[in-house]
């Protein structure tokens, strides 16, 4: 999905959910391709130094932290919003990731989470890809990307975390209702929660 249209959706939906003025968290951001599209501060969290100085070089966020996502070591209450974008179906516990999430988000915040549906086959992604308008050499070049990824992924011995783990873990954080829920470009689920319940 890196840099393609579908990430210029994500961050059209994230835009219209996110309501706060304040800096944004962006837990996991990488090189920040979803928040560095958004028009606020960004404050970006990721554990690899080298994705985060790449952000920082692309002003793409305004304050880099190393750091888990699930142990940011940032204030309570530090961010206006926090977004999670494509780190919750790799993360082997993402309830902590979102009760993080929910400890540094001001409580009339919100939090927006996505990552891709279950059984997106590269196949798949190649032709979302192509139709949604991304050249067919940049697509090709993606998909390549992606399978080699994929692979690193699965000699690494890493787990995808299914989707039904992910949004039990959204429900059991009942101090914040959702405000949203869809499915963007047929390939990305969506859950937005809401100001925390008082």
């Amino acid at each position: 999905m890196w840099d393609s249209p579908i990430t210029s959706a994500i961050a059209k939906c994230a835009e219209t959910h996110l309501t706060g003025r304040g800096p944004i968290v962006d837990l996991g951001c990488g090189t920040a391709l979803v928040s560095g599209l958004l028009q606020r501060e960004v404050i970006g969290v990721d554990t690899s130094a080298r994705m985060l100085e790449r952000a920082e070089q692309e002003q793409r966020i305004a304050r880099a932290v190393l750091a888990t996502a699930d142990s940011t070591g940032l204030a309570a209450g530090d961010a206006d919003d926090v977004l999670i974008c494509n780190l919750l179906h790799l993360h082997p516990e993402p309830s902590l990731v979102i009760q993080e999430a929910d400890r540094i988000c001001s409580p009339s915040g919100r939090i927006f989470m996505c990552w891709p549906i279950d059984g997106l086959t590269t196949s798949r992604m190649l032709r979302l890809d192509i139709a949604s308008g991304r050249p067919i050499f940049r697509s090709l070049l993606a998909d390549g990307l992606r399978r080699l990824a994929g692979a690193a992924f699965v000699m690494a011995g890493a787990r995808r975390t299914p989707s039904t783990h992910i949004e039990n873990a959204i429900d059991s954080l009942a101090t914040r209702p959702r405000v949203a829920g869809l499915v963007v470009q047929g390939c990305q689920r969506i859950v937005v929660l809401g100001a925390r319940a008082a």
